[in-house]
């Protein structure tokens, strides 16, 4: 709960970051709906955006955003995922860039 006594997602479009080798959700990201600001829960990064996306082929769009990597999603491109800003690229992540499509990343 924030000050105001909302969740503190309140206001937000929340997405899943899922583990891929388990499939469960092991964080989320919140993109507020009026204001310019993002959240993720506290703690170490982890998860991917769409990690079902890597592992259908063998190759793999990375974008700078969730929203970014949603925008190409919606047109047909399947196969992207996306950091976690410029400066977040995630060891989870690169090993997926590096292995699309292989077990050992996803």
């Amino acid at each position: 709960m924030n000050e105001k006594g909302n969740e503190t997602m309140y206001g937000s479009v929340v997405f899943p970051l899922v583990d891929a080798g388990t499939n469960q959700a092991v964080g989320l990201y919140a993109r507020h709906t009026e204001k310019q600001q993002h959240l993720y829960l506290s703690g170490k990064r982890r998860g991917l955006f769409n990690p079902a996306g890597a592992k259908e082929t063998d190759e793999i769009v990375l974008t700078e955003s969730v929203i970014d990597a949603l925008a190409l999603w919606s047109i047909g491109i399947r196969n992207v995922t996306c950091a976690y800003g410029v400066n977040a690229l995630t060891d989870e992540i690169l090993r997926t860039c590096r292995n699309p499509g292989s077990d050992e990343s996803c």
